[in-house]
């Protein structure tokens, strides 16, 4: 109810009109405005009640204050459309308007970026809305990314020239992980429905980083290949399902979920995204940051 109030009162062109104008006159501590979605119902139900869902599911309502780091914050809005409402091309025109009414959020605030959670970053490329190489949404989590793997292979005391094998190595983001982690020579393998690859299993054995970058719930088609030295490190949304984790924990395999970036929110995000903000929400002007990494199994 908090988050409906607090919309309800914050959520209109005059508040947005005078919060660009403090943010003018104090030298823009606002840097960002970032868009997320229910990616389901039980995250969906954290955030508000039922019976406002629709007034929101198209229409971005504020719900959170975020601190990138000193005197450095953003505004994070919200909607509760899902990737089945982003894929149906029937929404095709509403996508269009979501993107503009976000971009003009940004504007009148006077933020330097907006950026998209989920699915959408690649949904608006495949409309033409934005070109894949004007992403930041995909230039930030790669950069997260890359860290919170270094990271995971620390904890674990893995070899720091360890094979990693991406699932959705072919995809928006999955693809220039892939081509990020050859260019430093390590041993990478590109798994992608796409093209019908799977996991090699002459890994087996083998202390492996497999980095999942598919979908939500496509985790569980790989787990039953994999072996007890492949850790798992995923950055997909949300974290992997009670379900997957106890499949995982039959196999005797380990998972991390990467948090994303160590900054605050007001109110919190929930779940395995507490104690930070997702990689698609940060504000990164340089590599000076902590990926945050949390272990589910």
């Amino acid at each position: 109810m908090l988050v409906v109030l607090f919309n309800t009162i914050c959520g209109n062109i005059l508040f947005y009109i005078l919060v660009g104008i403090i943010n003018r006159m104090v030298g823009r501590p606002i840097k960002s405005i970032f868009l997320f979605y229910s990616v389901n119902i039980e995250y969906r139900r954290t955030m508000i009640p039922d019976w406002y869902a629709k007034v929101v599911a198209w229409r971005p309502g504020l719900g959170q204050v975020i601190g990138h780091g000193s005197w450095c914050g953003g505004l994070s809005f919200g909607i509760t459309s899902n990737d089945d409402d982003f894929r149906n091309p029937e929404n095709k025109a509403k996508l269009h308007k979501l993107y503009h009414d976000v971009d003009f959020i940004r504007r009148v605030v006077g933020a330097e970026q907006m950026t998209f959670s989920g699915v959408l970053p690649g949904v608006f490329v495949s409309l033409g809305i934005v070109k894949e190489d004007e992403s930041l949404e995909n230039a930030n989590t790669v950069k997260v990314v890359m860290k919170a793997v270094d990271e995971v292979v620390r904890l674990e005391g893995m070899k720091v020239d360890c094979p990693v094998v991406v699932l959705g190595g072919r995809g928006f983001i999955g693809r220039r992980i892939a081509e990020l982690l050859e260019s430093y020579e390590r041993k990478v393998y590109s798994v992608d429905t796409k093209d019908r690859t799977t996991i090699p299993q002459h890994l087996k054995g083998t202390a492996t980083i497999v980095l999942n970058i598919t979908k939500a719930g496509a985790l569980s088609e790989y787990i039953p290949r994999l072996w007890k030295e492949a850790i798992i490190v995923n950055e997909v949304y949300p974290e992997p399902s009670v379900q997957e984790q106890t499949l995982m924990r039959v196999r005797g395999l380990r998972c991390y979920h990467i948090t994303g970036v160590k900054a605050s929110a007001l109110p919190r995000f929930m779940k395995a995204y507490k104690g930070g903000i997702p990689c698609c929400a940060a504000y990164l002007p340089d590599d000076n940051f902590q990926a945050l990494v949390t272990k589910l199994v």
